[in-house]
């Protein structure tokens, strides 16, 4: 395959298990691409050319935000419309 304009690579796939927890895949296969790294003679390089841990990141940010407004706005409303309850039967 081509990359970056070199014809001389090599690809592979790294997939992960179903229920598997994907940081720490991403994980242990960057530790195992170090030790590979290490046996490979000189100028043989591993690069991933798509690492998804920025991108598993950001949706666990946009998960955790969303529950954390979504809760807000519950709290907020039931408030309003509990508070305004009171005031009527008072």
């Amino acid at each position: 395959m081509t990359y970056n304009g070199e014809a001389q690579v090599s690809g592979a796939i790294v997939l992960m298990l179903k229920g598997a927890n994907s940081n720490e895949v991403i994980k242990r296969v960057k530790e195992r691409i170090a030790q590979i790294q290490k046996t490979l003679p000189e100028g043989v390089v591993i690069d991933a050319f798509l690492d998804r841990t920025k991108m598993v990141n950001n949706a666990i940010g946009t998960v955790s935000k969303n529950l954390v407004e979504g809760a807000l706005i519950v709290v907020f409303v039931l408030v309003l419309f509990l508070g305004t309850c009171g005031l009527v039967y008072w």
